[in-house]
């Protein structure tokens, strides 16, 4: 097995979830600048529906829009960071009531 596959419980080694974090963070900045939130909304529901670990990934993408949010002062930007902080907050309490 390499470093990507999936494990035997179909959860992510810890090195694929830290890749897909890279890469939530590398799809959010892209759409910020392009002004299109649509590629993040689904980066992040498809993260949800695969659950388990990949929620974390969800969670830390969640970290670095606060962050974003603390050193943004376009208004513009801050608007759209905004309003993803709230769709990944939505869907993680959505995610949380689904039971196991």
């Amino acid at each position: 097995m390499n470093d990507f596959e999936q494990n035997s419980n179909d959860q992510p080694p810890p090195q694929a979830v830290e890749r897909l974090v890279t890469k939530g963070k590398s799809v959010l900045d892209l759409c910020i600048e392009r002004n299109k939130l649509l590629c993040v909304k689904g980066f992040i529901d498809c993260q949800i529906e695969r659950g388990g670990d990949y929620v974390r990934v969800v969670e830390q993408m969640v970290g670095h829009i606060d962050a974003e949010l603390q050193h943004t002062t376009d208004r513009h930007r801050r608007k759209l960071l905004m309003d993803l902080q709230g769709y990944a907050a939505q869907q993680l309490q959505a995610a949380s009531e689904i039971p196991a």
